[in-house]
């Protein structure tokens, strides 16, 4: 996998909540700094504020001016364990100073402000500025302090008065706000103002960060993005992330990269080897989307903009576990990956170079002696791709399927644990039956009428001329879709959420991966 680490601050749990490691950085900076978050109600600005404090190594103080502390809790109930960072949570739903009717008023409230020594003290006296709050910074005054205010249009209009809003006196609230602000800031404290609205305003020039977060659907399934506008003096690797918000708490996900070469494959121990469907090789594939039937179609659909070498990592363990399980596999690779490449995926991990005699490999050919497309062969210990079986003679019409279904095996009453897995080709016109795929396509239909007995994983195209007949006969139907450069998967049969790919705590070698649904 490649892509940023993420992970919390130096001095913090593990188990805190996941931000992206640009925020991380931008708090460790040693001069405050200031980040707004915005977006629509319920996206998640509370939860991500709380993440961004529980990671931040120092002194942590969250205010609430609109949720009282015990509902807070009850919402986030990760803030009272006792084995997760510490936020002191500061309420400031009974501090009101008295209504500020006119833009005159307002205006002599700032000039108070600004005549006035520049102490906490006095800071706390004319802002009302919590008493709980103005002691937890004087206490921890000579260590790092973030704070975050949730909300900030809440917060001002404490300050304020209800009846001094935008609209009413734009000018001096603009400028007491920055005034506000700065105070704040003397008490060498980062700042995270959590702002109740999703569109940008003038107020995002004075803060050094900017986030947007945002919640659509994708096929009826939610999707959660955070944007990263602008980060002063931090480098940006990522300007958007998907997130989830996990019992409570914010976890940006950094899903895995599609590979650049070939991915040598990992599998996980089947927990039930009686199961007579055949097992993908993944517990998280097993958990989400069950397992293979060895008597019917899984098809894994997906989008132009997906890499096919992304869809091959989850595909390629199901190879491997039927070979280790002692079946026989058949392959219709992905059109960018060589014979060598597939060797480099299997060899490592087979305990013995016996089981490659039960690896066939299709291949497209143009040659006159074929006239389906396309026909087997298998690996050696190089990695070069040898006809199977040896033929003297052309073969007659039909003949690559009955290879096919020969290398399989004849029926049987048990269920062999055999696996036929076809790829497209990023090279394929969908329109031409250039490289065979329309005869191979055949050939799990053939076994069954037949009475063979195999599981079919088809990875293919939403726009391949052949996918409604796919859909319809499958069993398990899962389907890839590439946003903002990054991959989620979801079911239909079974139904999932949306889910993106994500690496375990401890990965194994070769590495495995799971699923975070995004709730």
């Amino acid at each position: 996998m490649s892509g940023p680490p993420v992970g919390p601050a130096p001095g913090t749990s593990s188990s805190a909540p996941i931000v992206p490691p640009e925020i991380l950085r931008f708090f460790r900076e040693p001069r405050p700094r200031t980040l707004t978050v915005r977006g629509e109600p319920g996206v998640g600005k509370t939860s991500f504020a709380l993440a961004a404090l529980a990671n931040f190594s120092g002194f942590r103080a969250f205010v609430s001016t609109t949720v009282d502390r015990d509902s807070l809790v009850r919402q986030f109930p990760w803030l009272s364990d006792a084995r997760q960072p510490k936020v002191e949570l500061v309420e400031f739903l009974r501090f009101r100073t008295p209504d500020v009717d006119s833009a005159i008023d307002v205006s002599a409230m700032r000039n108070a402000l600004q005549s006035r020594a520049s102490d906490l003290v006095d800071v706390a006296s004319v802002l009302s500025l919590p008493p709980a709050l103005h002691q937890l910074l004087a206490a921890h005054a000579n260590e790092p302090k973030m704070v975050a205010i949730d909300s900030w249009e809440a917060w001002i209009g404490n300050l304020l008065g209800p009846s001094s809003t935008a609209f009413d006196v734009p000018t001096t609230r603009w400028e007491l706000e920055r005034t506000i602000l700065g105070q704040i800031l003397r008490t060498q404290a980062h700042v995270l103002m959590v702002a109740e609205r999703s569109e940008p305003s003038r107020f995002d020039y004075v803060a050094d960060g900017v986030v947007a977060l945002s919640a659509s659907e994708l096929e009826e399934r939610r999707e959660r993005w955070m944007s990263i506008a602008k980060l002063r003096g931090t480098e940006v690797e990522s300007p958007s992330y998907p997130f989830t918000l996990d019992r409570g708490k914010f976890r940006c996900l950094v899903p895995q990269r599609p590979p650049t070469g070939p991915y040598q494959v990992g599998d996980e121990p089947d927990p039930n080897p009686t199961d007579p469907s055949l097992w993908p090789g993944l517990a998280a594939f097993a958990e989400w989307f069950g397992r293979i039937p060895p008597m019917g179609y899984s098809l894994l659909e997906t989008d132009s903009e997906t890499p096919v070498l992304s869809l091959w990592r989850l595909a390629a363990p199901a190879l491997l576990a039927a070979l280790r399980a002692g079946g026989r596999v058949v392959v219709r690779p992905p059109g960018n990956l060589t014979a060598a490449g597939l060797r480099q995926n299997f060899i490592p991990a087979l305990s013995s170079l016996e089981s490659l005699d039960r690896l066939g490999v299709v291949v497209p050919t143009s040659a006159p002696s074929s006239t389906e497309g396309f026909a087997l062969g298998r690996l050696n210990a190089s990695g070069e791709l040898l006809p199977w079986p040896s033929e003297t003679e052309p073969p007659e019409e039909g003949s690559a399927r009955r290879t096919v279904l020969g290398f399989l095996g004849a029926p049987s009453a048990a269920p062999p644990r055999n696996l036929v897995v076809i790829f497209p080709d990023a090279e394929v016109d969908l329109s031409q039956d250039s490289h065979g795929v329309d005869a191979f396509l055949g050939v799990p239909s053939q076994a069954r009428r037949e009475g063979s007995r195999f599981g079919a994983l088809i990875v293919m195209h939403s726009d391949d001329p052949h996918i409604e007949q796919i859909r319809v006969r499958s069993s398990v139907h899962i389907v890839a879709r590439t946003r903002r450069g990054q991959l989620f998967l979801f079911g239909v049969r079974p139904w999932t959420p949306l889910l993106v790919p994500s690496p375990p705590t401890v990965a194994p070698e070769p590495p495995s991966f799971g699923f975070v649904p995004v709730v």
